[in-house]
């Protein structure tokens, strides 16, 4: 997986010029299970300019958390735009685990938001879901549970800091912004189709 990651970036690359090169391979953690403690997914270590990425976590979400810290590698810091473009990266990928971990990075936060604002619309919407994305996001969910915890407050804690000092106001909120870009690209395209 890891070295397939790229192609979503050579794609997106063809529109998006910013997004080519190659940056090294995205690296496993050996203590993926010990690190899920802490609550984090990937790390990008700007000392080595290396993507490292939790394998512990939920199959499903593996493509997208590595094409996240792959565009903190081409200098993408906030984590909303990070985010984004793992969904874009995952979503222009010739292969379908890519497209469904962007989709459902995507989804995951988009419905999240709903679910803030409109909780009877998000549970209509979620009965519309089948079986399979129930049980990811159910998988999801429990290692969230599992996994819970002082250390995972504290790191939690300590990231939200750390993203605020790095002119992220919304600290660790800021994952979710990625919904207003989503938003924006949605009304950029039906804009361009009625064109």
């Amino acid at each position: 997986m890891f070295k397939r990651a790229s192609l979503g970036y050579e794609e997106a690359g063809v529109r998006y010029p910013e997004l080519k090169g190659n940056y090294g391979i995205p690296k496993g953690v050996f203590l993926s299970r010990y690190w899920s403690y802490t609550g984090i997914a990937g790390m990008y270590f700007p000392f080595t300019a290396e993507a490292n990425i939790n394998t512990n976590l939920p199959l499903f979400m593996l493509p997208s958390v590595t094409a996240h810290e792959m565009a903190h590698q081409r200098g993408f810091a906030r984590e909303d735009e990070a985010n984004y473009i793992a969904y874009l990266t995952g979503r222009l990928h010739p292969d379908p685990d890519f497209q469904y971990s962007g989709v459902m990075l995507a989804l995951r936060y988009t419905m999240s938001t709903l679910r803030k604002v409109r909780e009877e619309l998000y549970m209509e919407v979620l009965s519309e879901y089948g079986e399979g994305i129930l049980r990811d996001f159910l998988a999801w969910q429990d290692y969230k549970e599992k996994y819970e915890g002082l250390i995972n407050d504290l790191t939690s804690d300590i990231n939200d800091l750390y993203l605020k000092a790095n002119n992220q106001e919304e600290g660790i909120e800021s994952y979710g912004r990625m919904v207003a870009l989503l938003l924006a690209d949605y009304r950029a395209a039906n804009e361009a189709g009625a064109r």
